[in-house]
């Protein structure tokens, strides 16, 4: 019955291929903090980090995210 939950992501990607540049190095962190209400509904808070060598510099963002479940399921304990 966890009602809050956290994530942390890394990710690397570097293709070596000098021809393409939106393929270039890229280094990306995403961290997140997950609150569900209810079984039917999820609120997200999530961060982004990105810097890829094509950029001017790092690029920030920040997301909200609201999901809920609608129509008829089998019954389950949450």
């Amino acid at each position: 019955k966890r009602r809050w939950t956290t994530g942390l992501r890394y990710d690397w990607f570097d293709s070596g291929d000098p021809t393409d540049p939106l393929r270039d190095g890229r280094d990306r962190w995403s961290a997140n903090l997950t609150f569900y209400p209810s079984e039917y509904s999820k609120l997200r808070l999530q961060y982004d980090w990105d810097d890829a060598q094509h950029l001017d510099g790092p690029v920030q963002s920040l997301f909200f995210q609201f999901e809920f479940l609608y129509g008829a399921h089998g019954g389950h304990k949450f």
